[in-house]
């Protein structure tokens, strides 16, 4: 049995000093035995569950964490609406104490991302955000090709099973065009053979197996960030100032 309770009454609820606004807290409970320390350290992260054997697969708790933490969607006024059919969420910055901040991983980057699943586009969203990084999260490979086109980011992560047009083929499609090709994708996906990714992933591309941890996640981001501005770094090199007046030398 599940019992919900209010946390403040609505005449009594929090104020949010950041935005003026009063706060009702809910509290959710249930009559169950609880769950072993061991678990409940984990209870958050994605694809974790106790229960695979037709018990569910993990992204649930996950996912509610996600829907509750994350930050407010822009207002109907905002100049800058996210593209149509996609979900644009920028990152705030890994949190003080949490892993991430102590990981000495890139700097944030913008990242477009595709996956079919919602819960799992809610995970990928929030841990790529708490890293840092701004994402644009797409439905399909078709949609995927198109927002890197538009929205030049500098990494793609995405599922491979997708309506439309499959991960591989996306990444096939944007290695022919100069304007995309050089962007490293990151495969998420738990059905690609070795020999598909072989054919179509270059150097500098990742892959990640589902299900993924979030330090999986961010780790696969982190190699294709480090190769891509490695190779931009290599490619536009840093010219010295002039040591009189400051300014680059040719």
């Amino acid at each position: 049995m599940v019992r919900c309770s209010p946390w403040h009454t609505a005449g009594e609820g929090h104020h949010d000093q950041r935005s003026g606004r009063h706060r009702t807290g809910l509290r959710v409970g249930d009559s169950g035995t609880g769950m072993p320390a061991e678990i409940i350290g984990h209870m958050f992260e994605p694809f974790f569950a106790t229960q695979r054997d037709g018990g569910g697969t993990g992204p649930g708790l996950a996912t509610v964490y996600g829907i509750v933490t994350r930050p407010r969607p822009p207002s109907p006024s905002s100049p800058h609406p996210a593209p149509c059919g996609s979900a644009h969420q920028r990152g705030e910055g890994p949190h003080p104490g949490s892993a991430d901040s102590d990981k000495g991983g890139q700097a944030m980057a913008k990242i477009v991302a595709a996956d079919d699943n919602d819960a799992i586009q809610d995970v990928v969203t929030r841990v790529l955000n708490r890293a840092g990084h701004e994402v644009i999260m797409c439905h399909d490979g078709g949609e995927l090709v198109d927002e890197v086109r538009s929205q030049h980011p500098e990494i793609v992560v995405t599922d491979n099973q997708m309506p439309v047009m499959t991960g591989l083929q996306a990444r096939e499609t944007l290695l022919e065009d100069p304007e995309t090709a050089d962007i490293p994708v990151v495969l998420a996906s738990a059905n690609a053979t070795d020999s598909d990714t072989r054919q179509v992933l270059v150097d500098g591309d990742q892959q990640v197996p589902k299900p993924f941890t979030a330090t999986q996640l961010n780790d696969g981001v982190d190699a294709a960030l480090k190769h891509t501005r490695s190779r931009h770094a290599s490619t536009h090199p840093t010219k010295e100032p002039h040591p009189e007046t400051g300014t680059p030398q040719a």
